[in-house]
């Protein structure tokens, strides 16, 4: 999207749906609907989810905030002119500070090609399929809101198995960031993932002469990190919370629109 009169267009229009559906509370019954019908209450904004319903509980619970969700064409809004999108190096977003989960998809436009022909360079690990770059913006979710990222350096399990410096202590806080989207990557298809790992380690603050030790040493113990995490998602999680959550989240729903 390339001119400021076409960006402001595009804006206001997103944000006439954006108030059309909160206005409309169609984000809440839909989910309330889903409840009802057996599937379980989820948010409608997200077509994916995890193998471990805690992962589900801090990534999809309580509903993420206004603005989340695909991310739509101009075309999808209606405006004439060339189909574009905002940001198209850009597949997914997670923003900690108002709670909102954002993601695009690559089947819609962000090709290779799409990308070099805006003159955009384009890096292995850019290109990822939509439900990749939502579970990926989602455990960012989980891991903020669950305290993880606060948790993970003092980590006893990651003392006696993780392999590498890296994953401790102070090294350990201090990578955070890295350490943050290697473990969102980890639950991406892992087809690609040495790779995703290289090219996140790549783009980090480190030496040169670094980054392939720990590029190497974060793909050793990638799955140590995951089980990990899984581990503290359990430990602050009592058996039957997954559960009440969900209700929770229905019967607040309900008050709310009487």
């Amino acid at each position: 999207m390339s001119t400021d009169a076409r960006t402001r267009e595009y804006n206001r229009r997103l944000a006439e749906l954006e108030n059309f559906i909160t206005d409309n509370r169609l984000v809440s019954k839909e989910a309330q609907m889903s409840s009802l019908s057996g599937e379980g209450y989820k948010d409608p904004r997200f077509t994916v989810s995890f193998d471990n319903p805690l992962i589900d509980k801090f990534a999809l619970f309580p509903l993420a905030g206004e603005g989340s969700g695909y991310q739509p064409q101009s075309a999808e809004l209606g405006m004439s002119g060339e189909n574009s999108m905002l940001e198209p190096a850009i597949g997914g977003r997670y923003n900690p500070r108002t709670d909102v989960v954002m993601f695009k998809d690559p089947n819609k436009g962000i090709t290779p090609d799409y990308l070099k022909s805006l003159g955009i360079k384009y890096e292995p690990g850019d290109y990822k399929r939509s439900e990749d770059i939502q579970k990926h913006e989602l455990v960012h979710r989980a891991a903020q809101n669950s305290g993880y990222l606060d948790f993970f350096h003092t980590s006893e399990f990651l003392k006696e198995n993780a392999t590498t410096k890296y994953l401790k202590g102070g090294l350990a806080e201090y990578l955070k960031p890295l350490i943050n989207e290697v473990l969102a990557e980890s639950y991406e298809d892992t087809d690609g993932l040495e790779n995703r790992i290289r090219f996140r380690v790549s783009r980090f603050n480190i030496k040169d002469d670094m980054k392939k030790i720990v590029a190497d040493e974060m793909i050793e113990n990638v799955d140590v990190l995951k089980q990990d995490f899984e581990n503290y998602l359990k430990s602050i999680s009592n058996p039957d919370e997954v559960k009440a959550t969900r209700m929770d989240e229905i019967m607040l729903e309900l008050s709310e629109e009487k």
